[in-house]
């Protein structure tokens, strides 16, 4: 039931949010009627801009961090020996 009530809130939630963004955007268009044209014109070409800068921003931030982790691997010495400190604090003391 739990399920049920939770498809029927997600389903009408989504419908609800659809519906009073397409009866916003039928306001705004008939109050601003330029706002289709300077979406279509401006906003449309540089959002598809921005989008590509930031995949590739990504796909370099991405490359530089595997080499950075590259070069921290090499420089840390992998040592399967023993621990170098003293012994552990769980050991009893001796008198």
């Amino acid at each position: 039931m739990r399920l049920r009530r939770f498809l029927a809130a997600h389903t009408l939630g989504s419908i609800a949010f659809a519906g009073i963004t397409l009866w916003v955007g039928s306001v705004a268009q008939s109050r601003w009627p330029w706002l289709k044209d300077w979406i279509a014109d401006v906003y449309g070409p540089w959002a598809l801009r921005i989008g590509l800068g930031l995949v590739v921003l990504l796909a370099i931030l991405f490359a530089l961090g595997r080499r950075l982790e590259q070069r921290q691997d090499e420089a840390q010495p992998s040592s399967t020996s023993a621990p170098s400190h003293g012994p552990s604090s769980s050991e009893p003391a001796t008198d």
